[in-house]
């Protein structure tokens, strides 16, 4: 046989055997579908709630009950190193008082000497141009808030005041409602610091006191204003 005629031969064998196998069909697999994270939105940090609100400024001429607590927390009957030499002359009988009587009588005492010194107004401010330069200031004295302190009780009696915090208030407003001094709990308690103080050096009510109602003269308008509140306001005392 000839090589033209067996190429033909193997030619058609290899056709025939593809013809009669059944040929798979590979079908390509779906690429997966991506899984997409959404992207979380940011969110802005929330502003944080003031732990006190800005003060309250009361109805002019009134004396809020809260304004009694740093008065009752001193504890006057019970922490004075002794009782006043002339506690008689405020309150004649004072000795014979039970305890809670004798806490209410401190309550209105300060509440006579504050409307006093500042017609019970936080706010009221007094430059004292008697008097030198405030030892934390630099400045002229002030006496300011309800029982007319100043600045440098912060140093002397460890009051709760902060001239750094209230400088720049006092730059825009002389009187602004901000300023520590003129918070009446800090000055109501810093004035507990300072009789307690008095008391345990002078032992009397009326001696060479921070305030000029309790001078010892007893010749101020002052003086006589208080003790007509006393007698007004705690007659359990007469």
């Amino acid at each position: 046989m000839s090589n033209g005629w067996l190429g033909i031969l193997v030619s058609f064998f290899v056709f025939g055997s593809l013809v009669g196998c059944d040929v798979e069909t590979i079908t390509p697999s779906p690429s997966p579908t991506p899984i997409i994270t959404p992207t979380s939105t940011p969110t802005s940090t929330p502003t944080p709630t003031p732990t006190t609100s800005p003060a309250t400024e009361p109805k002019p001429g009134t004396w809020p009950s809260e304004w009694n607590v740093p008065i009752t927390e001193a504890q006057l009957s019970q922490t004075l190193t002794q009782t006043p030499e002339d506690i008689a002359e405020v309150c004649p009988h004072y000795q014979e008082l039970p305890t809670t009587e004798k806490e209410d009588f401190w309550v209105i005492f300060f509440m006579g000497l504050a409307k006093v010194e500042s017609d019970w107004n936080r706010r009221s401010r007094y430059v004292e141009t008697t008097m030198g330069p405030d030892a934390v200031t630099g400045l002229q004295i002030v006496s300011e808030g309800l029982l007319q302190l100043s600045y440098q009780d912060q140093k002397y009696y460890g009051c709760d005041f902060d001239w750094i915090h209230d400088r720049p208030l006092q730059e825009i407003d002389l009187k602004h409602p901000q300023k520590t001094i003129f918070d009446p709990i800090k000055n109501i308690s810093c004035a507990m610091v300072i009789f307690k103080s008095q008391i345990r050096r002078k032992h009397k009510v009326f001696t060479a006191s921070y305030w000029s109602p309790l001078l010892e003269k007893r010749s101020s308008a002052g003086y006589q204003r208080l003790m007509t509140y006393l007698r007004q306001n705690a007659k359990f005392c007469q």
